[in-house]
């Protein structure tokens, strides 16, 4: 079944291509940055990862701003794109989870982005990790807020 998407959404689709490109390039800068010179296997490798995932998301967002149709492959990339959110790219996830709804309504756009503040929210939390003292309930308050992602 090929379905295709509002005006809104490829609009979305684009502001996510376009800044998942940009995110991208600043993390192979900042990397080029921190490590000078001295380039690892790892950095490489994921700086490289965010800009293959970024160049797939582009080219999947143009073909659907130029056919206005969404393929059945393109949900099998959607899959792969959403699950960039753990290497950083929150731009890749929006894009994937685009792909993945079937019929893309306001109440899923707000819960796409309601999903993305509460990963960013449980990152910055996961921060405290870190630090040489946490408090005692800080571990329950990490797992209240995974749960609420479910």
């Amino acid at each position: 079944m090929v379905q295709s998407y509002s005006s809104v959404a490829k609009r979305y689709l684009r502001f996510a291509s376009t800044l998942s490109i940009v995110f991208s390039l600043a993390v192979i800068l900042f990397t080029y940055l921190r490590q000078g010179t001295d380039w690892s296997l790892v950095t490489i490798g994921f700086a490289l990862t965010h800009l293959i995932l970024s160049f797939i998301n582009f080219f999947i967002a143009r073909h659907i701003q130029n056919n206005g149709k969404v393929h059945p492959m393109h949900r099998v990339w959607g899959f792969v794109l959403m699950l960039s959110v753990l290497l950083g790219n929150p731009f890749n996830f929006i894009t994937g989870m685009f792909l993945i709804l079937r019929k893309l309504m306001s109440y899923q756009i707000y819960l796409i982005f309601a999903v993305l503040v509460d990963l960013t929210i449980i990152a910055t939390t996961s921060l405290n990790f870190f630090k040489p003292t946490m408090s005692p309930t800080f571990i329950i308050g990490l797992v209240l807020l995974g749960v609420s992602l479910l």
